[in-house]
């Protein structure tokens, strides 16, 4: 366990019910820092979480800011370590703008209002972030706190005993994002009371006000009470110059009472007092007494900060409580925290029987929410919040009927006001969603008229607006942009309108949703027309392509899909992805293609060549929604052990309990209630139906209380034969009886029962007798999805026969000890990655074993064959694959990130360990065990790279290998996949019992640069290091730079006799050969204690060039008869410092440098 959650369990009250159950209550499993931080490069897209603190579905949610939200930028950055204060925020998605937001700065020492001068150091770890609370000390000693209600905060500040206070209050602030709106937009701020105890203060901040209509009345009013008169007291005008994070800089006036400016805020000086400050934060929408009255309401009359935290704990406590799960910690984690994301979504809008409305800019009787991400929350959030949130579900379809009436058109991302974000019209399947699944709450036929609408009217500005990405407000809501040709040609025009391809498929979706609806009203014929239309999707069909195509209006395919974010023909998808796009009618597109089959099989090469390569961007895997449904086809293809397979796959590796543990952007509880829903096992294929497909559940047992508006009730999850390994489901069945059809109803789980799942890991046994063949049983589990397979220890040994093939976030583990040998006459190498020809992979592990290659039972190394004494014919083998057989026992190519360690490699025909175009790569505790050779003692390599492998490791090797224990060839033209430059490479730690050499390093054009090889310990029968050229009839000189050979100590050999034709004992320890250019080379710490052959110590070639050249701290032990040259330097070498060399016995030096 980690020891920030061991902080945040200790701060965090366990329930008595939990302790009896001997596990944590579902609260105390939130971690509300997953996902802030990323392993990505686009954070935006990735480190999109915040650590909020609040209720569930409040109206806004207070977090620690350590940078100013913009469009793509959230207030809190895992990355960033300067508190700025706490924030008030109502942006709901990184790609989604801040409004009405308020934050507040407990300061000590000069006074400061800038955001880029004001930040204090804080360590995250220190910190303690739960859903109802905050804790942040600070490095200048002060403890910030927060905890708070839907509409309001309360803040506790704790300085130093003996110092004086200051609070900063921020009312108004300047955006300067590239996508934000940089319109100065008025905010201020008013001492309300002569002791500065009360403060007002407003602002009509909108970071994406030019995506909607202009609003004279969208004001967010805030009422600030502080716990204790000030001593002094002024504002502050963010008008001075801009700062280095882009901010203007503030400019702060003692005194004055009042401000209103662009960027504005107010502060409050307080003398020691030794006691906190807490200060009382509410909001409102409409005025400044709503915001009094719900201060009182939310907070009381004082300052009772424990209370406070109290509620809102219990808040959590309820919302959490209702799904209760039995599984393993770090999934429980997983879960929860995921559960904590999908509860904030939708957000309360209403306030205490009134809402202001951005969709015509007035106050209304009721209630209402926003921040609805439809177009990503209709697949699996909305579906979530039927299950865990049904007493809001009707009012939130009623919210969205509220915007219909108010503003003409049915939302699709309301935040506040209409924003034209996203395509087609997913309220309408939202809508169709809750009828289905029993919720009569809302007026339908109001529902049915908006839908119908929607479907219908095309906006205003849709003739004349191609509605690119982020398209500025045209006069009128964008609602189903493209609905124009639509209506008249069955599909939206590509060149006329952007995301053609996808709009026209998510309005086959929106059809199907208004069919559903009429149908509800009893529009029966309507239902008809628009079931017809949502197959308009086949229009876009290219049959020759294979894929949903842009199509003009005359026509005519597109040539080339545009596939930039702003002008594209698909939304948030690649062309491949597309083809998946339509989970209403899997049976539809199945026939386009060829039947179930063929379908299944363009769906396998879909998740084998591009869902889980991450070289695809997030347009192609699960970090993106239009993805989230793609494994689940699979069951409608009646494969489920593929859609089972695949989804415990993402389950696993797609979300976990680190920081980064959810790398896609949320998008308001999207991508949580993905994972929460197939957790337990079923997932929403298609919304409008109100059924759920069955996937793979990663629980143990589950339990739903079912709540209003169904009547009371309890649904059961059980799963038996649960393990991380068992991911098939052999059996399920829903209160005994079998799901024949592998689905299951909303009607069904409300009404209480018991799902049932039994499971296996569908795998073949393993035999591990060393008679029966194990190829097919262990490749099997490397293609099941799980991160690690494990192989137990064999009876005796694993057989196999054929390569087996690890792909991107696997590891193979065995026991240090286990054997696995290749069987007779199988000429392949053992171990190779997936994409080794061709592909990208990412992350992969091989750990452990003893790989027997058995080179005696496998064809010759065809490359030796004509170095043997005396020579012998032969070619390639009966049996090689991928063009190409060098006996290498493990091959990996096109892999970032790869771990091989903890293994021994016994008898290869050629290299035990060959990588080529590998990135930051570790290869660790590797023990050479050579006894025979086949046909000769010749080209055994330990690890051998080829060229384009960088930022890599390689340490404690030990053993013996007959030839190179490390080769770093950026050109080897006899046997190398591919040719390039050799970087920043640490060697480190090789203990040769008896090798050619240590670590040949070999240029012929692409360079080695930045290499290190230290700690070398051996006998070598040739040379310990070599910077080599060896190919005579290559013009191209080799290229080295920044070379440092440190700490090693070495002798001479005599060669093996089976060694063929070559001859190596008069070759030096350090050798700089042929034509090759030597940028700086550095020899430090070199001892050498010769006893067997009289050659240098370190040698230049002729032809060689050595730019800089230092040898340092050597010690030099001659015991033979005969002198031996410490350094011969027969090339050209400018700068050489040669010092501190202890030299015994008979030494001499060949050559100077110049």
């Amino acid at each position: 366990m980690r020891t920030r959650r061991m902080i945040l369990a200790a701060a965090c009250a366990v329930t008595l019910e939990a302790l009896a159950a001997g596990g944590r209550a579902p609260l105390d499993c939130v971690d509300p820092l997953i996902g802030t931080a990323a392993r990505r490069t686009d954070a935006a897209n990735a480190a999109a979480m915040q650590p909020f603190v609040g209720v569930p579905f409040g109206m806004w949610q207070w977090t620690a800011m350590t940078q100013l939200s913009e469009l793509g930028k959230v207030s809190y950055a895992d990355a960033s370590r300067g508190f700025l204060g706490f924030v008030g925020t109502r942006q709901p998605a990184p790609w989604m703008g801040e409004y009405g937001q308020v934050s507040v700065m407990p300061q000590v020492g000069p006074r400061d209002c800038s955001y880029a001068t004001r930040a204090v150091a804080f360590d995250p770890a220190a910190c303690v972030f739960t859903p109802y609370y905050c804790r942040v000390p600070l490095a200048n000693g002060v403890i910030a706190e927060a905890t708070g209600s839907s509409r309001c905060a309360l803040l506790r500040f704790t300085f130093p005993a003996d110092s004086p206070a200051r609070l900063v209050f921020d009312a108004s602030r300047t955006f300067v994002g590239s996508f934000s709106d940089t319109n100065a937009l008025p905010g201020g701020v008013t001492f309300a009371a002569p002791d500065a105890r009360l403060l007002t203060a407003w602002n009509e901040d909108r970071a994406d006000a030019k995506l909607g209509p202009p609003l004279r009345n969208c004001r967010a009013r805030f009422r600030i009470e502080v716990s204790r008169p000030a001593a002094a007291k002024g504002v502050y005008i963010g008008d001075g110059p801009r700062g280095a994070d882009g901010y203007p800089t503030a400019r702060c006036l003692a005194g004055e009472t009042s401000v209103t400016a662009d960027a504005c805020g107010a502060w409050t000086e307080y003398a020691a007092a030794g006691e906190p400050l807490l200060v009382k934060v509410s909001q409102s929408m409409i005025d400044d007494a709503q915001a009094a009255d719900t201060m009182r309401r939310e907070l009381g009359e004082g300052f009772d900060f424990d209370g406070a935290k109290a509620r809102a704990r219990a808040a959590w406590e309820r919302a959490l409580s209702v799904l209760e799960i039995d599984a393993d910690e770090d999934v429980k984690t997983v879960f929860y925290t995921a559960m904590y994301h999908a509860l904030q979504f939708p957000r309360e809008f209403g306030e205490y029987g009134r809402y202001y409305s951005a969709f015509d800019d007035r106050t209304h009787a009721g209630e209402s929410y926003t921040s609805y991400s439809l177009w990503d929350t209709y697949r699996a959030e909305h579906a979530l919040l039927a299950l865990a949130a049904p007493e809001r579900v009707d009012g939130m379809m009623t919210a969205l009927l509220q915007m219909y009436r108010e503003g003409g058109w049915l939302p699709k991302w309301p935040n506040p006001a209409y924003t034209g974000i996203m395509v087609g019209g997913p309220a309408e399947i939202v809508l169709a969603q809750a009828y289905a699944c029993g919720f009569r709450g809302f007026d339908l036929d109001l529902a049915y008229e908006a839908v119908r609408h929607n479907a219908t009217v095309p906006s205003p500005a849709d003739a004349r607006v191609a509605w690119q990405g982020r398209e500025p407000w045209a006069g009128a809501p964008e609602a189903r942009g493209g609905l124009t040709t639509y209506l008249s040609l069955g599909y939206v025009a590509a060149d006329r309108t952007t995301e053609s391809v996808s709009r026209t498929l998510d309005f086959g979706h929106d059809d199907l949703a208004a069919a559903v609806l009429a149908d509800a009203v009893g529009r029966h014929g309507e239902a008809a027309a628009f079931r017809a239309r949502s197959r308009n999707y086949r229009n876009l069909w290219n049959a020759e392509r294979r894929m949903f195509w842009p199509r003009n209006a005359d026509g005519s395919w597109v040539a080339r899909p545009r596939l930039h974010w702003k002008v594209s023909d698909y939304t948030e998808q690649s062309p491949e992805t597309a083809v998946w796009g339509v989970p209403y009618d899997v049976a539809g597109v199945a026939a386009l293609v060829g039947g179930p089959a063929a379908l299944e099989a363009m769906l396998d090469d879909y998740f084998g060549r591009i869902y889980y390569n991450k070289n695809g961007g997030e347009m192609t895997h699960h970090e993106n929604e239009p993805t989230h449904h793609i494994p689940y086809l699979y069951a409608a293809l009646g494969r489920p052990d593929k859609c089972a397979r695949h989804v415990r796959r993402i389950l696993s590796r797609g979300y976990s309990a680190e920081r980064w543990g959810m790398e896609g952007n949320d998008d308001c509880g999207q991508m949580s209630a993905w994972y929460v829903l197939s957790a337990l096992g079923f997932y929403p294929l298609d919304p409008t139906t109100g059924e759920y497909v069955i996937g793979s559940p990663l629980v143990r047992s589950a339990t739903l209380k079912v709540g209003a508006p169904f009547a009371p009730a309890t649904f059961r999850v059980v799963v038996r034969n649960q393990s991380r390994d068992n991911w098939r489901v052999r059996s399920v069945t829903l209160n005994g009886r079998p799901l024949t059809d592998g689905k299951i109803r909303h009607a069904d789980i409300v009404k209480g029962g018991t799902l049932a799942f039994e499971m296996d890991d569908g795998l073949p046994p393993l035999a591990g007798d060393g008679v029966t063949d194990d190829t097919a049983a262990i490749q099997a589990r490397l293609d099941a999805g799980t991160p690690c397979v494990y192989l137990p220890p064999p009876k005796r040994h694993y057989r196999i026969s054929k390569t087996l093939r690890i792909g991107s976030d696997t590891e193979l583990r065995l026991d240090r000890f286990s054997v696995v040998r290749l069987a007779p006459g199988s000429d392949c190498p053992m171990v190779e990655n997936r994409g080794y020809v061709g592909g990208n992979d990412r992350r992969i592990a091989l750990t452990g074993g003893v790989w027997d290659m058995a080179n005696l039972d496998q064809s010759p190394n065809p490359q030796q064959l004509r170095r043997c004494t005396p020579p012998r014919a032969g070619g390639l083998p009966p049996r090689h694959e991928n063009g190409f057989f060098f006996g290498m026992a493990m091959r990996f190519s096109h892999v970032e990130g790869l771990t091989v360690k903890g293994l021994t490699v016994r008898n290869p025909t050629s290299y035990g360990l060959a990588l080529c175009r590998t990135s930051h790569f570790l290869v660790d505790d590797i023990t050479f065990d050579y006894a025979t050779c086949n046909p000769i003692f010749l080209n055994m390599d330990g690890v051998h790279l080829d060229g384009l492998c960088r930022h890599g490791r390689i340490s404690n090797l030990r053993g013996t290998c007959f030839d190179d224990m490390v080769a770093l060839n950026a050109n080897d033209g006899q046997c190398a996949q591919e040719e390039g430059d050799i970087t920043d490479v640490d060697v480190d730690g090789l203990y040769a019992g008896y090798c050619h050499s240590a670590v040949r390093m070999l240029s012929t054009g692409a360079s080695l640069k930045r290499v290190t090889v230290r700690n070398v310990h051996g006998r070598f029968y040739t040379y310990m290091v070599g910077l080599t050229h060896f190919f005579g009839d290559r013009k191209t000189r080799g290229v080295f730079d920044d070379i440092v050979i440190r700490d090693a100590f070495a002798a001479k050999a005599l060669a093996p006799e089976n060694i063929g034709t070559h001859s190596r004992t008069n070759f030096p320890l350090v050798w700089v050969e042929g034509a090759v250019d030597v940028g700086r080379l550095t020899v430090e710490g070199l001892g050498r204690d010769e006893r067997t052959v009289p050659v240098a110590t370190i040698r230049i070639d002729p032809a060689a060039a050595v730019r800089s050249l230092t040898v340092r701290d050597c010690r030099m032990v001659n015991r033979l008869d005969a002198p031996v040259p410490f350094l011969e330097a027969k090339g050209k070498v400018g700068k050489a410092t040669v010092e501190n060399i202890d030299f015994e016995g008979r030494w001499t030096q060949t050559g100077s440098p110049e």
